[in-house]
């Protein structure tokens, strides 16, 4: 008998296998491969000689995506087919400006904290 830690995988990669190569195709693999946490902080583009760049949140994000490279790679072989990613590349996602940006998250929590309760 199979577990399903295995028959899981290897459902999606037999799913995957009938339909076209395409970027949500590519998106749905990702997020399959790294988990929810890594997929929100990312975006994912698949260039035409097999380079999968991430685009990452920011350092953090990158670091996460740079050391688990070898694991992804070999998830999205399974699940997309062997030389179909056949490297990750990680960048952070800067302003145009060249300026430091907060996340949302962090910003919205300074100017709450500034602002004063109305009761």
């Amino acid at each position: 008998m199979q577990s399903i830690s295995d028959a899981v995988p290897a459902a999606l990669a037999a799913l995957l296998e009938r339909q076209p190569l395409s970027p949500a195709k590519v998106d749905f693999a990702w997020r399959v491969a790294v988990g929810p946490a890594v997929a929100r902080a990312t975006q994912v583009a698949l260039d035409t000689e097999g380079v999968l760049v991430v685009t990452t949140a920011d350092r953090h994000w990158t670091r996460e995506v740079e050391s688990a490279r070898p694991l992804v790679l070999a998830r999205l072989a399974r699940l997309l087919g062997p030389n179909v990613v056949r490297r990750v590349v990680a960048r952070e996602d800067r302003p145009r400006d060249g300026r430091h940006q907060e996340p949302a998250s962090i910003v919205s929590r300074a100017r709450r904290r500034r602002e004063p309760r109305s009761r």
